[in-house]
């Protein structure tokens, strides 16, 4: 980079493109905070819900879970700022790891009254054999998943 501020091939950074990617990230998080919130209502369903109950669960959602999402998300973005596609793909992973394991989470415990912790992520990743899938259907799904 040059003193003017001008990349070795004449392009001008931009803070605006610096900053444009950092303002996806934020509204990816704002349009999932919904999601988030309506995915943990799931298992709240027997509950008898007053003003102080829902203050309560859209204080927790936010502040515990939304805010964890917001705090990695912008991390991993500070760490990859200087390459603002990557950083805006990593963020947006991010995102999308977390919920897909919210909603995951919500649909096991709705299933066997259970939330899926670090124990069961791990037998399930190290161990699965004992569901009875081979390494070839386990890169299959996440092929899948990816396309």
């Amino acid at each position: 980079m040059t003193a003017q501020g001008h990349l070795p091939d004449g392009n001008m950074i931009s803070r605006k493109n610096a900053l444009g990617g950092y303002w996806r990230v934020n509204v990816a998080i704002a349009a999932n905070a919904l999601l988030v919130i309506l995915i943990l209502l799931r298992n709240t369903r027997d509950l008898h819900f007053d003003f102080v109950s829902w203050t309560y669960m859209i204080s927790v959602s936010l502040g515990y879970y939304v805010l964890a999402i917001y705090i990695i998300a912008s991390l991993s973005y500070l760490i990859l700022s200087s390459l603002n596609r990557w950083a805006v793909a990593v963020s947006g992973a991010i995102i999308t790891t977390v919920v897909y394991f919210l909603l995951i989470d919500s649909f096991t415990f709705t299933i066997i009254s259970m939330h899926i912790d670090i124990f069961w992520l791990r037998w399930i990743l190290e161990d699965f054999a004992a569901f009875g899938l081979s390494p070839a259907t386990l890169l299959s799904a996440v092929a899948a998943l990816v396309v």
